[in-house]
């Protein structure tokens, strides 16, 4: 039966793991770094020479972002003016994975060992039927299949620390002293996964503390092993990285405590570890307290109990009245939660009942975990809320309490037709699983082309940077930040995302890319995730093959229910070569959406039927020859502000680059026209040579909605766009 539960994991978590590569968010990067660590060799401060051969006042164009800490891969920070780096999170879960020969199997063989942990527990303590019980408590909630299925450091480290609560959930392996130390040990490392575990790792510490049995010798071993496995996270703080500053350092942590709500309430929980951990660490040393605190403990058992559960209950109803970010962050689990709740709720009655050996301290470790709980709710209620992602706060809470969920439910002794309440609670247990099996068996933006014997996205792109990469001389740029961090961390290919904030300085980006491919005599390309772009000023963007791949999108505001989301699932990116532009170039321009190449500011904001113009709004387009003429196709729409028929019709005014002016009068109407007009250049005009430039266009009247009552817009709206095409007339 264990094998069984075992295999058809282990099965699942390989057949349907997440491989997040174009999300942007820290879970794909993390992939990223262990794809780097493992097939490219890097280590962690190479210096950067594709960022050092871009211009210096070109760079902050490609930064994720240009203030805070700087990169422009999302994968490592740049530390300095000379290049060098460092990774852009700490490594120590991308280190693990690139040592495995696929590197999504690092994280779901860590999650399998600890499910397999999870059913060795549930057998010893309650038999076949804690073995069922164990199950049960692991399907009841969606966390662990999705979270155990990708690069979340959270998870790993919850787990780590969830190994170690078990085994001191389990009297026998407790014994030995080396098991003191090895839980120590185990307790150490998860922190250096995630910061946040010293607070769950601080609550099993005290745990065993409080039970029976220990002696110096134990407490002894239990911090040595601890302060051996922070070692590594020493290590990546003091010679790796250190992605929230100096930590170590007093003046940078006061700091963080100053500006970062986050890093306040985190530290004020681990200050309230500390305190509790030598409270009880004097009792471990004081024999005659040891004894008198046990004593106390078994006679009141039944007292202590239920008052340690009711206290736990007046935490987090005070919470609920006096911290906001608790109450939003609960707000967006509770889904979740809903048919795990009865199982929780009859645990906490059985906890507050029981009299057994040992009864106390599992109710003070479940108020612990309470308080635990509450910390990282609070931190999930802070963080902006990005659908299932976001959820990963919350997992070391589910894997803190679903040992003592099954201790509790194993307990139990059924008597007559009580025996029946478990059986419905195990059923109860089923139904998410059931009703959304998406939170479960779903995958996270993974391509499955490459299961289907084809070439995925990534694969193809890629191969298309490798075959043009002329020893790094040729330039390929990403007009959508988040698609090109897959294929920038080999420094060996000059491989650029523009960031959101550069997006209206493509003229200059395209521009240099065009020059500096010449001068190496190579090529640029330029890779877009949004349109189909024709023309930039003096440079044509010439077609060289459309990449799609089709990539399971899952969105949900909450928790449940989980709903595939179609309109998102496919992902093309068009490439395309820069070349010089020629008389019979064309530009085509969808306003569906405000694209900002080929375009010049103002431009308005972008509707549902299209996007506004403004006076000035500019487009690139071809010039035709001395006395040549140009043809501009304008689908538009206008609608008249007032009933009344005093405003009917709205004066578009094109001014060409070559100074010829047409006036196209466009009624109001609620469908979009079709416009065209030729506009010819004279034969003595005195413009040049050149072969693309800025067509503007105006109004005569521009359209101010706040004199009308409506907000949020601009007061010089024109009309409204929805495609324009400019081309030369043979």
């Amino acid at each position: 039966m264990l094998s069984l539960y075992y295999v058809l994991l282990f099965v699942n978590l390989y057949l349907f793991a997440h491989q997040d590569e174009f999300t942007g968010l820290d879970v794909a990067c993390y992939r990223q770094l262990a794809e780097t660590f493992s097939d490219d060799g890097r280590s962690f401060h190479d210096a950067d020479n594709v960022f050092q051969s871009i211009p210096s006042e070109l760079r902050q164009y490609f930064l994720y972002r240009p203030k805070g800490r700087l990169t422009r891969d999302l994968i490592f920070e740049l530390k300095d003016s000379s290049g060098s780096t460092d990774p852009f999170f700490l490594p120590m879960l991308s280190l693990g994975a690139a040592v495995f020969p696929d590197i999504d199997l690092f994280v779901p063989i860590c999650g399998t060992l600890w499910f397999a942990s999870l059913l060795a527990f549930g057998l010893c303590r309650g038999g076949k039927r804690g073995l069922l019980i164990s199950v049960c408590c692991f399907f009841a909630t969606f966390w662990p299949m999705w979270f155990l299925r990708g690069f979340h450091t959270d998870a790993v480290g919850a787990i780590l620390v969830g190994v170690a609560l078990l085994a001191a959930l389990t009297p026998q392996l407790m014994e030995g002293r080396l098991n003191s130390f090895v839980v120590g040990f185990i307790l150490g490392c998860s922190v250096g996964y995630h910061f946040t575990m010293v607070v769950p790792a601080g609550i099993v510490a005290v745990y065993l503390l409080l039970t029976k049995g220990w002696t110096f010798r134990h407490l002894l071993l239990l911090i040595l092993g601890g302060a051996l496995g922070l070692i590594p996270m020493l290590y990546q703080l003091i010679f790796i990285c250190a992605p929230y500053g100096n930590v170590l350092s007093i003046s940078s942590f006061v700091n963080l405590f100053a500006n970062v709500r986050e890093i306040r309430f985190l530290s004020m929980a681990l200050l309230f570890a500390i305190i509790v951990f030598i409270g009880f660490a004097a009792i471990i040393l004081n024999h005659k307290v040891q004894f008198w605190v046990h004593d106390f403990i078994d006679k009141h058992a039944a007292k202590i109990n239920p008052l340690l559960i009711v206290i736990a209950m007046l935490i987090w109803i005070a919470y609920a009245f006096v911290a906001g970010s608790i109450t939003n962050g609960f707000l967006t689990i509770q889904s979740g939660l809903l048919y795990v709740l009865p199982l929780i709720i009859f645990a906490g009655i059985l906890l507050s009942i029981s009299r057994g050996e040992g009864s106390v301290v599992n109710s003070a470790l479940a108020l612990l975990l309470t308080l635990m709980a509450a910390l990282f709710i609070y931190l999930k209620g802070v963080e902006v809320h990005v659908g299932l992602w976001s959820q990963r706060r919350f997992f070391p809470v589910v894997v803190m309490f679903m040992p003592l969920l099954i201790l509790a439910l194993c307990s139990f002794k059924a008597t007559g037709r009580e025996r029946f309440l478990p059986i419905g609670l195990f059923l109860i247990s089923f139904v998410p699983i059931v009703r959304w099996p998406s939170a479960y068996f779903g995958v996270f933006d993974a391509s499955r082309n490459e299961a289907r014997g084809e070439l995925s996205l990534v694969s193809v792109v890629d191969d298309f940077i490798d075959k043009y990469n002329d020893n790094g001389k040729a330039i390929f740029i990403f007009d959508y930040f988040p698609h090109s961090v897959p294929f920038q961390h080999k420094l060996n290919r000059c491989v650029l995302g523009v960031g959101e904030h550069a997006q209206w300085d493509y003229p200059k980006i395209v521009r240099w890319a065009f020059n500096a491919s010449k001068t190496n005599k190579s090529n640029a390309f330029f890779f877009s995730s949004y349109g189909v772009p024709k023309l930039e000023d003096g440079v044509a963007l010439e077609p060289c093959g459309l990449v799609s791949d089709r990539f399971k999108k899952y969105t949900t505001k909450g928790v449940f229910p989980v709903a595939r989301n179609e309109a998102k699932e496919l992902i093309e990116i068009v490439g395309f070569e820069l070349t010089h532009p020629t008389r019979s170039s064309i530009q085509v321009i969808d306003f569906d959406f405000l694209y900002p190449f080929g375009l010049r500011q103002p431009w308005g904001k972008t509707t549902r039927h299209g996007t506004w113009s403004r006076q000035g709004s500019g487009i690139v387009g071809p010039i035709p020859e001395k006395g040549g003429k140009v043809l501009l196709t304008i689908s538009a729409m206008w609608f008249a502000p007032v009933s009344d028929g005093s405003w009917q019709e709205q004066n578009l005014i094109i001014e060409s680059p070559f100074g010829e002016k047409k006036v196209i009068k466009i009624s109001a109407d609620e469908k979009f026209g079709v416009y065209s007009c030729e506009m010819e250049r004279q034969a003595d005009d005195g413009f040049g040579d050149s072969l693309t430039g800025v067509y503007r266009f105006y109004v005569d009247k521009p359209y101010n909605p706040l004199e009308y009552g409506i907000k949020g817009f601009d007061n010089d709206l024109g009309v409204i766009f929805k495609r324009v095409s400019i081309k030369n007339v043979e």
